[in-house]
């Protein structure tokens, strides 16, 4: 392990299946309501209303159809996992929607940049899974407090499908040390995963509407179970950065 990593939280379950039994949904939010103090507090914000009922539609449309056309294609995977928004022009026009901007800002503040996407999509009856990790474990990127990510549905997400779960409070541990475990079953390329022990009785499940979002910290643990459903999961994951992030310093591609 790195020095200097705290190292409190130990897995216990890596495929995130066990405690699905607490679920908190509460009522979803507008853009209005949400809450830096709660972001703060918790490491997330659950059920943002990012995108209107009546426009979601189209985007699960275009969703299905860029599966339908590539899924077959060896790059398949390549397009999903990283940057997804230099392929899909309807990613961007998710990235770019006033909701989905404002949520951000009353995170980041007013500067802001659109620095990755990607598709973590569930097929039905499908044992992909991300075991608990941070997302800053390999972003590489400073201060980490400026950056967040925006998991947008484009489906009914449930505990069924693989919903994500959150550690309230996670964040404020700082980075915990990870393994890398090339799991052919982890959607994380690296099949990362979070040393130490995690109160499972602890963690909250976020279930999503079509066109509902949750935010959350990059040092908040998190994970998703595989899809014991018979419907896809489909989402798109937006990271967001302030202006003032940059590289690590020292660090090299």
């Amino acid at each position: 392990m790195d020095a200097g990593v705290a190292t409190e939280y130990r897995v216990v379950s890596n495929d995130c299946r066990p405690a699905l039994r607490k679920v908190r949904c509460g009522m979803s939010q507008d853009i209005g309501q949400i809450s830096a103090e709660n972001y703060d507090a918790d490491g997330f914000i659950m059920r943002a209303r990012l995108i209107p009922e009546d426009r979601i539609g189209d985007f699960r449309d275009k969703m299905e159809e860029f599966i339908r056309h590539h899924g077959e294609d060896p790059r398949f995977g390549d397009w999903c996992y990283f940057k997804s928004n230099i392929i899909l022009p309807w990613v961007v026009d998710l990235a770019i929607a006033p909701g989905v901007v404002g949520a951000v800002k009353s995170v980041l503040g007013p500067d802001i940049l659109l620095w990755n996407s990607f598709l973590p999509i569930k097929p039905p009856k499908s044992e992909g899974h991300f075991a608990w990790h941070q997302d800053a474990t390999c972003w590489h990127l400073t201060p980490v407090e400026e950056m967040v990510t925006v998991w947008l549905a484009l489906s009914d997400v449930t505990p069924d499908n693989g919903c994500m779960r959150f550690l309230p409070g996670s964040h404020h541990q700082g980075q915990i040390a990870h393994e890398m475990t090339k799991g052919t079953k982890s959607m994380l390329r690296r099949g990362q995963r979070a040393l130490g022990t995690i109160d499972e009785s602890a963690a909250v499940a976020c279930p999503l509407r079509p066109g509902e979002a949750s935010l959350h910290h990059p040092f908040t643990l998190h994970c998703s179970a595989s899809n014991l459903g018979g419907q896809w999961r489909f989402g798109v994951a937006l990271n967001y950065v302030s202006a003032n992030v940059s590289p690590n310093p020292g660090y090299k591609l």
